[in-house]
């Protein structure tokens, strides 16, 4: 029997279907375990059939091996990232082979229950544009800068899902 900590887990990704930014799952192999629908709007895909896929096929071929490095070595230690791609965009590859703009915050995410929980990669993904008017908000709103806006929008999905 599934304890209520682990079912709350699964259910938190189930309840990010409707969550209006893109989220992803990324497990040990560099394969996708969960998609919502926006990830799909963002890629270019029906969310179900990033199920599986390598996490590397989102991105453009010259960056595909280097980022399996990445993945591995995150893994090793798995701790949450900042919003990456503030300064410096990440590249990523829409189905059509269209290249796009992302920044992702990544925190590590327990799924199941022991023996066979599985920490995966839980990535939250906004357009390039967005994030910068997200920050273009902050400025004007006077907030300091060392306020991580992905980190509110990732409690924020989190509260939304109903796991804090």
């Amino acid at each position: 029997m599934a304890n209520g900590f682990a079912h709350k887990r699964y259910h938190a990704l189930s309840s990010m279907d409707s969550y209006g930014h893109a989220v992803l799952a990324v497990n040990r192999r560099g394969r996708i375990v969960y998609s919502n629908s926006a990830a799909g709007v963002a890629f270019g895909y029906a969310p179900s059939s990033l199920i599986g896929l390598a996490v590397e096929s989102l991105l453009p071929r010259n960056l595909e091996q280097i980022h399996r490095e990445h993945v591995r070595c995150w893994f090793d230690s798995p701790v949450p990232l900042p919003l990456t791609g503030i300064r410096g965009s990440l590249p990523g590859r829409r189905s059509d082979g269209t290249p796009q703009l992302f920044a992702i915050f990544i925190v590590p995410f327990l799924i199941g229950e022991a023996p066979d929980a599985e920490t995966v990669a839980l990535a939250q993904i906004y357009p390039r544009n967005e994030v910068e008017s997200m920050f273009a908000h902050a400025k004007r709103s006077n907030l300091k800068a060392s306020v991580t806006l992905a980190a509110v929008a990732l409690l924020e999905a989190l509260r939304f899902a109903g796991v804090i």
